[in-house]
């Protein structure tokens, strides 16, 4: 059953019309599962991408959160709204405890642990606080927004690590959520309660994205400490290098792949005249 005080909160924040039927909201609620998507994406590619252990518990965080989100745009009750802040507050509170750990001396070093630490208290203390007190969610995730944020500008300025071109597309990625965001508020000038698109549909895919990103970059164990955005920006080159390739070659054969380490740089010198071909084929392969 509907909660009144659910149902203003939804309607003063989220511009799809609350329906009557089995989903209150069938677009935010349906692209909530974004969230579930990127979090199982994330546990399933921990190896490959050579992450930290603990980007398993954030996965799971993360595809809790979907289900909190799935929970709170089709029910609109409390019980929703509900798993939707906990879950919610628990990644954010991940995400800042893994920032402010690394910190220290030693770096990303031992910060998954904090995070997880940080991230299971965030969710008993505020599991309990948030029944009589709702409305502390808000506060709470600008605080740990806040942090994160600020302990990666610390970081960044005490490694002198600057931002470059493969930032890009994280900024890219915030700045539609962001924007997203805005638009799908009820009142802005975007707002169409009876339209089948949705801008907070566009917010939950946006971020559950970003969740992906930022595991990719921040939680990376790889030599050197690789960053998300220069590790996110080689796979697109690949990818784009793929396509190119297959559009010259009907099959494409690599063989020597497991001779390249992957744990130190490498200089690959090509001995065929054609300078284009050759460095897209590397690339891909």
């Amino acid at each position: 059953m509907m909660d009144a005080g659910v149902l203003a909160v939804i309607g003063a924040s989220d511009c799809e019309e609350l329906g009557t039927g089995l989903l209150a909201q069938p677009f935010n609620t349906w692209t909530s599962l974004a969230y579930v998507v990127a979090g199982v994406w994330i546990i399933l590619r921990r190896r490959a991408w050579r992450l930290d252990p603990s980007a398993t518990f954030f996965g799971l965080l993360v595809v809790a959160n979907g289900l909190g989100s799935v929970a709170f745009h089709a029910a609109a009750d409390a019980t929703g709204r509900w798993l939707h802040d906990v879950s919610l507050l628990g990644a954010l509170a991940f995400v800042a405890g893994w920032h402010v750990a690394s910190l220290r001396r030693d770096g990303p070093a031992g910060a998954g642990a904090a995070a997880v630490g940080t991230a299971i208290v965030t969710i008993v203390v505020m599991g309990i606080l948030l029944v009589p007190f709702p409305d502390l969610t808000n506060p709470l995730a600008v605080v740990l927004v806040a942090a994160a944020a600020l302990s990666f500008v610390v970081r960044r300025v005490r490694t002198r690590t600057w931002l470059a071109w493969s930032d890009l597309p994280f900024v890219v990625v915030v700045v539609l959520a962001l924007a997203a965001f805005a638009l799908g508020r009820t009142g802005s000038f975007a707002c169409d309660e009876d339209a089948v698109f949705q801008f907070h549909g566009l917010w939950h895919v946006a971020t559950a994205v970003l969740a992906v990103m930022w595991a990719h970059a921040a939680l990376s164990i790889r030599p050197g400490g690789e960053g998300a955005a220069r590790a996110g920006a080689d796979r697109l080159l690949a990818a784009v290098a793929g396509l190119v390739v297959r559009g010259f070659f009907r099959d494409v054969t690599v063989e020597g792949r497991d001779r390249i380490p992957t744990d130190r740089p490498v200089l690959l010198v090509l001995n065929h005249f054609n300078g284009l071909v050759d460095p897209m084929v590397a690339i891909d392969a």
